[in-house]
Order: C-alpha cells, then structure tokens, then sequence
C-alpha cells in the first residue's frame, strides 16, 4: 500500500527475484568500493557468456532471466551480499534531522589506518608563557621562528592558537600569571620528523632558552593524520550547497513562475508497441555495455555518492526515432503546438541504495518530459513520486514499456524510499519545451 497522504494512481507492478534472474542478490551499494563498472571490459564480457537466456511471454515484461540460478544483471562484479546495516542507514533516521535536505553531507568519509607510515604528521607544542612576556614572543615567532621551522624538509603547513581558556592552570616561578598558545605544525611524514630530532630540535630548544629562560613551560605532542579534507573536497562541498540552494528555491518560486499546460501535470500510458519493440531489442542485446555513469560530481539530486548509476547510450537513429514518436504525443497531451527537443539521456540504471532528492527541473530547458520505465527487478516498490499542480503526492508504479509524461519544471518529483537490495530499475528519459520558450532565472 501507498504511504499515508499518497494516492496510488496506477497500480503495481514489482516481482522479486525468483524466478525472473535467479535468486543471487544485489546488496546496498553502502558497502562497496568505487570500482569500474566498465561492463564491455573481457572480464565483464566473460561473465555474460555462460547464460542461456530466455524471455518471459507472460505479464507486462519482456526482459531476460537466466536459465542458470545466477544473475546476469546488473553484472555480478557488482553483487555484494553480507546483509549488514550500514551506519548510513542509521544516519537516515530522526537522529539526524538535519542532513535531511543536504544528504550529500552522508558521503562517507574517506580515511587510512592510523597507523599508516606514509600518514602527515602533526607536531603539536603547547607553551604556557609568562604574561608579562607575551608581546614580545609573538613578535619573535612572527618574524623569525615559524619561518626557521617552516625552512626544514618536510614541513607543510603551520599553525598557531590560543586556548580559550586563554590563563594557565600553572604560574611562573615568581607566580606570574601564564598564557596559553599551541603551534601545530603539519609535516610530510614521520620521517621527515625524525630528522627534525636528530639534525634540528635541540638547537631550536636552546634557542628558546636562552630568549625566554624561566618565562615558559612546553609540552608536545605528535598526531597522526589518517583523515582530512582537501581543498577539492572543500570546493565540492561549497558547490553542493549552492546547488542544493538552487533546488530549495526553485520549489518554492519556480513552481509559482511556470505556466501550466495541462489541469493535472502527469499522465502515465503504454508507448506505441512498435517503439516498444524497438528500445526492448536494442537494450536485451546492449545493456552489458552499460557503463558507470560519469555525473558531475558536484550533482545533489542523484545519491550517486551511496549508488552510482550505470549509463547506456542510444545511437542517433534511435534516439531521433524515440523523439520523432513520442513528440506528437506529448503535443497533443500539452496542448502546444510545437514542442522543440532538448535531449535525450542514456538509458540510466538505478541500483540498490539510490534515491532522488525532491526537485523540479531547470525550467530554460525541462518544462515538458517524458520518462519511460524499461526493465525493472525490485522486490518492493520503487514509486516515482510526485506532485500534481494542487500539491498533491502520486505515487507511480510503472511497468516496464510505460512512459510517464510531465510538467517538469512545475511538478516537483522524487524517489524518497532506497531502492531495494537485490534489484536495479532502468529508465530513459526525454525532455522538451515549447518552441521560442525563454525562461529567466
């Protein structure tokens, strides 16, 4: 059944895996590394050559199963089964209301062991300092001493602060009062470090003496850095959040800005059968050619950081077909008279963990789509969800061979729920607007 608040407008249609591609499942993507899905590889080639396939006769699918109880699809380099929850699952929940519209935030984070010899290393000094002496010893770091240190092999990076509880628990030897800085320095490897305390570190020691004798107290400490964020992680980041700002506003203004076409905004039918049995024989022979989806990396409506998607290009014969047929039907159900192409994305495969953030598309170019459901192995719902020109929540059940035709740029759309472990859902997708259409941001 549809959650609470949505209505079920067509009904559904999912199966498991049994009996349609054997019973080997596919788990969360959570879990496995960055591979290459590059499926035309001679090894992914292999794995397709020991399966008879046949073709089911009954129901709305036509799509191969095995004759063997293994998978053939989406490629078995891609199967991971351990049937753990993963911590990303759990980051989900209430717990974290506040990655819920910047889940991109969930991406996990990339780390060495803490013991790794090719790990930076931190070098901390902690100085309580006399206060009588502070002006004069920071004028002496910043013009001479991080700059010595900083001259050594393998130093990186530095840093110097104050403790916020800027006063010393000690006193100085005539009880003065005593502040507290910490300098941090960053250093390419313990190595490095080493040969700072065989060749350097006594001379800068001594040298802190003879300045400052009896006026500080020092501590130290080495850390080892086994996670940080680069500057490109940093840039990503940045980026994400103004496009997630770019989405956020566009559901709020965009929608009130479009023009509608239609009372509704969404209409789900069957596609013509011969354009049917044309995008079905190309994508059985071709989709082992699926290759993972090169997004750009700063795109926040696809999870691709939980899931990547696989991509499957149509030739320009096919492509130019599936636009040529389904322009006058989107024409007439629009009610433009002349609806000018925009593009046609590959044929995208969704796999377990994926989700879409809810959005509307870039009204310059989306304002009418179309999306048609070719191949699908879910073991629960996958709804495409969306909200018609009232507000209200559908909750699409498609079938392999239908096409859902939409108002784009004003009906918001999402697939909030994970697909399932063990299945995959293959879309293609077109888009249009009205010929002479401007759309200014």
């Amino acid at each position: 059944m549809p959650p609470h608040g949505e209505t079920d407008v067509y009904h559904a249609h999912y199966t498991g895996l049994q009996g349609r591609f054997g019973t080997l499942q596919l788990a969360m993507m959570h879990h496995l590394p960055r591979l290459s899905m590059r499926c035309n590889s001679l090894a992914c080639k292999g794995l397709f050559a020991p399966f008879a396939l046949t073709f089911r006769s009954q129901g709305s699918s036509a799509f191969p199963q095995a004759a063997s109880t293994q998978r053939c699809w989406p490629p078995p380099h891609l199967s991971h089964e351990d049937g753990k929850r993963s911590i990303l699952d759990a980051m989900s929940e209430p717990s974290y209301p506040h990655l819920a519209d910047r889940p991109y935030l969930r991406q996990p984070i990339p780390l060495t062991s803490p013991n790794d010899p090719a790990n930076r290393i931190k070098y901390e000094v902690t100085l309580e300092i006399d206060e009588d002496i502070v002006e004069g010893y920071l004028a002496w770091i910043q013009e001479g001493h991080i700059q010595e240190v900083m001259a050594l092999p393998g130093f990186v990076g530095w840093n110097i602060s104050a403790s916020e509880d800027s006063i010393a628990a000690s006193r100085g030897i005539h009880g003065q009062r005593r502040v507290v800085f910490v300098e941090q320095y960053e250093v390419e490897s313990r190595e490095f470090l080493e040969k700072y305390f065989v060749k350097y570190a006594q001379r800068i020691r001594d040298d802190h003496s003879r300045m400052w004798e009896g006026k500080f107290a020092a501590s130290r400490r080495i850390l080892h850095t086994f996670g940080r964020q680069t500057d490109k992680e940093a840039e990503l980041w940045k980026q994400r959040d103004a496009k997630n700002s770019f989405r956020l506003n566009n559901l709020r203004y965009q929608v009130d800005r479009v023009p509608r076409f239609t009372s509704e905004g969404l209409k789900v039918q069957a596609l013509p059968s011969s354009l049917w049995e044309t995008l079905k024989q190309f994508y059985r022979a071709r989709r082992h050619e699926s290759v993972e989806d090169r997004l750009d990396p700063s795109e926040i409506s696809i999870n691709t950081w939980v899931s990547p998607t696989l991509r499957l290009d149509l030739p320009p014969a096919l492509a130019s077909e599936v636009v040529g047929t389904l322009k006058p039907i989107l024409e007439s159900w629009c009610g433009v008279a002349e609806l000018e192409s925009t593009g046609i994305s590959g044929i995208r495969t969704y796999l377990p963990g994926a989700t879409i953030q809810e959005h509307v598309d870039m009204a310059t170019t989306n304002v009418v789509s179309a999306l048609i459901n070719l191949d699908q192995d879910v073991k629960e719902p996958w709804p495409f969800e969306m909200r018609d020109h009232s507000g209200k929540l559908h909750a699409l059940h498609m079938r392999p061979g239908e096409v859902v035709m939409y108002e784009s740029a004003t009906c918001a759309h999402r697939r909030s729920r994970p697909l399932p472990p063990g299945g995959y859902y293959t879309n293609l997708f077109l888009r249009f607007k009205p010929k002479g259409w401007t759309f200014t941001y």
